[in-house]
């Protein structure tokens, strides 16, 4: 579960819905999608999905719009993914669970825990710079926002009057 602007919503929900895409599209390119919580600074959380490819099948813009559109009409608005990140595989247990924590810990610039129950630590290494890149545009998009807010704001100066200077 996570928390998106006061709104609680399972994060297996909306991998459910992402993964109905593959049932109406079957040139879908998501393989398996996990779901966790992306800091976000108005809202807290919103929901992040790591999405696993076919190789050499990246998400197009026609698929995460394609996405975004299923989640909203299946789960609303609230659950729509802030992004995407194209993965080729995930941090898996021995058992052949997915490590959520350890994406979750990527996610918010902390480092990931013991990972020596990992059955493919290089997966995590994989997947290291392409969230460092999400990172990235999430910061620029932080920054732009700030400038679309004080665009158009202005200072006017008035005296106070004669001799209240």
């Amino acid at each position: 579960m996570i928390n998106v602007a006061g709104h609680r919503i399972g994060t297996e929900e909306i991998e459910g819905a992402l993964l109905r895409d593959r049932q109406r599209n079957p040139q879908s390119p998501v393989r398996n999608a996990v779901v966790i919580g992306a800091p976000h600074e108005e809202k807290g959380l919103v929901p992040g999905a790591f999405v696993q490819t076919p190789p050499g099948r990246p998400l197009t813009d026609q698929d995460r719009l394609r996405l975004d559109a299923l989640v909203r009409s299946e789960k609303g608005a609230v659950a729509v993914p802030g992004d995407y990140i194209a993965v080729q595989e995930f941090p898996e247990t021995r058992s052949g669970k997915y490590m959520r924590r350890l994406l979750s810990d990527l996610l918010r610039g902390e480092q990931p825990g013991d990972t020596s129950a990992l059955r493919n630590p290089d997966a995590l290494a994989a997947i290291h710079p392409l969230v460092e890149k999400w990172r990235a545009r999430e910061a620029l998009r932080a920054n732009q926002q700030v400038i679309e807010r004080l665009r158009y704001v202005r200072t006017n100066y008035l005296s106070a009057g004669p001799g209240l200077e």
